[in-house]
């Protein structure tokens, strides 16, 4: 997906759903996600909404499923803002089920600014970078919270996080920004 491969993206993601992979909600939630920024929208919000019944039936989810149960809930806030309240309470209970996975905090931090949080944003982003100081999407999100705050630090931590990732097209672009 990320080298622009879609098409053998979504055989990917298909194969691990159907072949019951153990990251399977991992898969359908990307495939979801291609298929919504393909255009596919009105499918890949029906795939979204299966994972808050997946939520709601399942008594003990993994840190990685509450994760994508959260990152669904985001992109149907869309059509019910409600429902990012859901999201950042999914990306709470991943965190909660596994304080060693920064993933859920990293969504939440991106939550938070694409909502204009910057102080939450902030606040979640240095949680990360607490951890692991040199933690690339961290980076990457702290600097995006500085940039939005209008401070000049935003372009030595983007260049701070190239050094770590130089591959980061995000990086690249919010440098270029």
């Amino acid at each position: 997906y990320t080298t622009g491969d879609l098409p053998g993206a979504e055989r990917a993601f298909s194969s691990a759903m159907e072949g019951g992979a153990s990251d399977a909600w991992t898969a359908e939630l990307n495939l979801a996600v291609l298929l919504y920024r393909r255009g596919e929208r009105t499918e890949a919000l029906g795939v979204f909404d299966r994972f808050i019944d997946y939520d709601n039936q399942s008594s003990k989810l993994s840190s990685k499923d509450l994760t994508a149960v959260g990152a669904a809930c985001r992109y149907l806030g869309v059509n019910d803002p409600e429902l990012f309240k859901d999201a950042l309470k999914a990306y709470d209970e991943a965190a909660a089920v596994d304080p060693t996975d920064m993933e859920p905090k990293l969504e939440a931090g991106e939550l938070f600014l694409a909502k204009y949080n910057s102080p939450d944003a902030h606040e979640t982003f240095k949680e990360v970078l607490g951890v692991n100081e040199r933690h690339p999407r961290a980076l990457l999100g702290l600097a995006r919270v500085l940039h939005f705050d209008g401070s000049p630090q935003a372009i030595e931590l983007t260049r701070k996080a190239l050094e770590i990732n130089p591959d980061s097209s995000e990086a690249h672009t919010n440098l270029g920004a």
